[in-house]
């Protein structure tokens, strides 16, 4: 069971952004925090997990890791990926949460353990979003009738016996299809990337 201290915050330094009556009553940086949030949200959600695990702790780590992100947010360096920014804040919150529970039972991760799972942690979301960069190259390179099937076929979920029939094809045509689709967009990530077979 919680204790009331445990629930208590403190409130990160500076104060909230005030409203702008330009645009409604909604100051456009935080609107524009929310904009990147939303895209990194599920990303920064999954590192805190990775750390801490048990889900009552992890809302804890989640709201102050947002709070951190929201008033942080003007030390933001926008040349910089958010996602990255977002990802090594919520990986620093959980290893200060990790820390202060195990000063607090006498037993847990070291420093030196955390560290090295936030390096590794680091290490696979810059590839992972270098990937998608090149992943990204490579779909606009193909034909727009194949960058069609794929958006409707992966992006909007529309089963390939849907496709074919909407479109009058056989559906081992569409698998096929997706299938050649599939590997030239591997093909060409790996070639962008200087990754050979």
């Amino acid at each position: 069971m919680r204790t009331q201290a445990r629930r208590r915050r403190t409130r990160p330094e500076g104060p909230p952004p005030e409203p702008a009556a330009e645009t409604g009553g909604v100051d456009p940086e935080a609107r524009r925090f929310a904009e990147l949030m939303a895209e990194a949200y599920d990303e920064v959600h999954r590192v805190v997990v990775g750390f801490v695990g048990n889900p009552h702790d992890v809302e804890d780590v989640m709201q102050e890791t947002l709070l951190k992100l929201f008033y942080g947010f003007g030390t933001y360096d926008a040349g910089r990926s958010f996602r990255a920014w977002a990802t090594t804040v919520a990986s620093n919150a959980a290893r200060d949460f990790l820390r202060k529970q195990r000063h607090r039972r006498g037993f847990g991760l070291t420093d030196e353990v955390l560290t090295g799972l936030a390096r590794v942690h680091s290490g696979t979301a810059e590839l992972v979003e270098l990937r998608e960069e090149k992943l990204r190259d490579c779909l606009a390179s193909l034909r727009p009738g194949d960058q069609d099937l794929l958006w409707e076929c992966y992006g909007q979920e529309v089963t390939a016996v849907a496709w074919a029939e909407r479109h009058g094809v056989p559906e081992n045509t569409v698998y096929s299809r997706l299938s050649r689709l599939r590997a030239r967009l591997y093909d060409c990530v790996n070639r962008k990337l200087g990754v050979t077979r």
